[in-house]
């Protein structure tokens, strides 16, 4: 986890990742808030398990001006001025085999969290049904098809496909595989913003400056730490508000899982496991649209159609689409969703009921 000016989701993210965790590295930069304090206040509490670390050297990397963005994207690899240099001195701080990137906006349904977590440390293997392999490797040849379709007509040739009963097959698929092969898994969010007193989802895109419906597109990964897990400097020219010009990260190991029409079936993919809230920390109104909870519970992913057709989600919105059906939600994760609201809430002074 890397940290700056985030004292006011800190605590919710902590102490909803925490117990998943064997360990947690926070990195942080000098705040202006009291983040530091904060830290070192969860350090104390959970001295088994948090380690922290202060990395103040200035770091250049969003809405640069275009001479600044010039000599930045010109930094050596190396340089400890660089996002990506940031982040790989985090990562070196880690102690286990496997690891996961956190932001502090993120508060995890812990029980799901604590559930895939758990199948990494299990060494006790499960029997994989065929069933279970063939909807997997159906699922992804379907989604890289959706990819080489959208790359050749500019549109998905299974946007409506993804029953009850093939996302609830592909779910069970992945907690087995995990346990017994260890394979990466990618994560997902669903981000929360606030209109006339009540939480909502927002169906915009950061590039008309509001927010998409999801957050985590490929970039919250558990992975095996190897020498193939390291972060690169990645210099965009971007529409997006929050960035413009700007030189941030991009994750090497990638590349190794990256093929030319899609992302390798090693590739897992676990769905939703967190409220993003940065839309509520930025005051951002969903101005171009948005979903009551109560729409997104009943219409799901007809609702949120809008807010994927931004080719940021090429990739990700079939398997949204999977997450979205599934219908055997493990009990205990919906109370989990429903009192991390509440949590939310109080934090925000949000007055609605849910």
């Amino acid at each position: 986890m890397r940290v700056r000016n985030e004292g006011l989701s800190i605590d919710l993210c902590i102490e909803s990742c925490i117990p998943a965790l064997d360990e947690l590295i926070i990195v942080y930069q000098p705040s202006e808030d009291n983040t530091e304090e904060k830290i070192r206040k969860f350090a104390t509490k959970y001295p088994e398990k948090i380690k922290v670390y202060c990395y103040d050297t200035p770091i250049f990397s969003h809405k640069l001006s275009p001479e600044k963005f010039k000599e930045v994207s010109q930094y050596p690899e190396n340089s400890p001025h660089l996002l990506s240099s940031y982040y790989n001195f985090t990562l070196s701080k880690a102690n286990y085999k496997y690891a996961l990137k956190i932001d502090a906006d993120q508060i995890y349904n812990t029980s799901r969290l604590k559930k895939i977590c758990d199948a990494y440390r299990s060494t006790k293997r499960v029997k994989i049904s065929f069933r279970e392999k063939f909807t997997a490797k159906l699922l992804h040849i379907i989604s890289n098809l959706n990819w080489i379709s959208h790359r050749l007509f500019g549109t998905s040739i299974a946007w409506s496909l993804g029953s009850e009963k093939l996302s609830d097959v592909y779910n069970t698929y992945v907690f087995k595989k995990i346990n017994n092969d260890k394979n990466p898994v990618n994560l997902s969010g669903i981000n929360l913003s606030l209109i006339n007193g009540e939480l909502v989802i927002p169906i915009s895109d950061l590039k008309n400056r509001g927010y998409p419906a999801f957050n985590g597109t490929y970039d919250h990964i558990i992975f095996e730490i190897s020498h193939d897990t390291y972060y690169e400097k990645a210099p965009y020219k971007t529409s997006n508000y929050k960035y413009e010009l700007c030189v941030i990260e991009k994750f090497h190991y990638d590349k190794i899982l990256w093929h030319k029409w899609g992302w390798d079936s090693k590739l897992l993919q676990a769905g939703f496991v967190w409220w993003h809230i940065a839309p509520l920390r930025d005051h951002k109104k969903p101005e171009n649209g948005f979903l009551t909870l109560s729409d997104f519970r009943e219409n799901g992913f007809d609702g949120v159609k809008y807010s994927l057709t931004n080719k940021k989600f090429v990739f990700s919105r079939f398997w949204f689409k999977i997450y979205l059906n599934c219908k055997k939600t493990d009990p205990s994760e919906r109370s989990v969703w429903l009192n991390s609201l509440n949590s939310i809430k109080s934090v925000f002074n949000i007055k609605d009921n849910l």
